[in-house]
């Protein structure tokens, strides 16, 4: 898979599910700097992607989210520790 870059965060109806178990702020550090790594999901699930990084913190986390490629925006379904 060619390198991915995110320019934006996109919020909506599953933030509430998506920060259970991390905050905004940790899953939008994950997405938007540069360093984690990529990778698609398995097909049929809810996310397309899956991006595992360092928190500011440096707590590591695994984000699943929905890539938009135009645009290169993220909206995140689920985050864990990874």
């Amino acid at each position: 898979m060619p390198p991915m870059r995110i320019s934006s965060v996109k919020w909506g109806a599953n933030t509430l599910y998506a920060t259970r178990r991390a905050s905004i702020k940790e899953i939008e550090h994950v997405l938007l700097t540069p360093g984690a790594k990529f990778r698609r999901n398995l097909r049929g699930r809810a996310a397309t992607h899956i991006a595992t990084g360092r928190t500011p913190a440096g707590r590591m986390l695994t984000v699943a989210f929905v890539y938009s490629p135009e645009g290169r925006g993220a909206t995140p379904i689920n985050a864990w520790d990874a």
